[in-house]
């Protein structure tokens, strides 16, 4: 084990070089944004994310009974909490007993009696390629983006704090 041990750094070094540069792209071209169009609903941009992760907000259908609504185990719960935290333009963090709960230890976590559950009740917008390059044209000549063509997502989602109750 130990003689693989230095290769097993260098892989994990190359491997997380890109994610490194991608973040520093990524604030670059934030800082020539002109962000105020989006108010407050979450840039999903800024955190770095895989689109198909929003698939599901996308196809929600809505009609007179209501809509669908997804559930989350606790697992991909916490991630979505982290994937708004970092789309967040203020850089707000989650509440401190919210994350006491995310973080919780095997020994920590609570009795049978109660199940700790969280909602996640959000807007967010994600935009192109193009209609981010439009966005940054459109604040370097002075004038406001068209916001009414970019994606906007209404994310409510119930989940899990923990998978295990004892």
């Amino acid at each position: 084990m130990n003689k693989y041990l230095p290769l097993l750094i260098i892989l994990i070094i190359a491997g997380s070089r890109p994610v490194y540069s991608q973040s520093d792209e990524n604030a670059e071209v934030l800082s020539r944004m002109d962000l105020s169009v989006f108010g407050e609903k979450a840039f999903l941009n800024k955190a770095i994310v895989i689109d198909e992760m929003f698939e599901l907000f996308r196809e929600k259908q809505k009609s007179k009974e209501g809509s669908y609504v997804y559930r989350a185990d606790s697992e991909w719960f916490s991630e979505m909490f982290n994937v708004l935290e970092r789309a967040d333009l203020k850089d707000r963090k989650k509440p401190e007993a919210v994350r006491a709960v995310l973080e919780r230890t095997r020994k920590e976590t609570v009795g049978s009696n109660i199940i700790p559950i969280g909602i996640i009740n959000a807007e967010a917008v994600m935009l192109t390629e193009e209609q981010a390059r439009e966005n940054i044209s459109a604040k370097s000549e002075g004038r406001r983006p068209d916001a009414a063509s970019y994606e906007y997502l209404e994310m409510i989602l119930p989940g899990l704090l923990q998978d295990e109750i004892f």
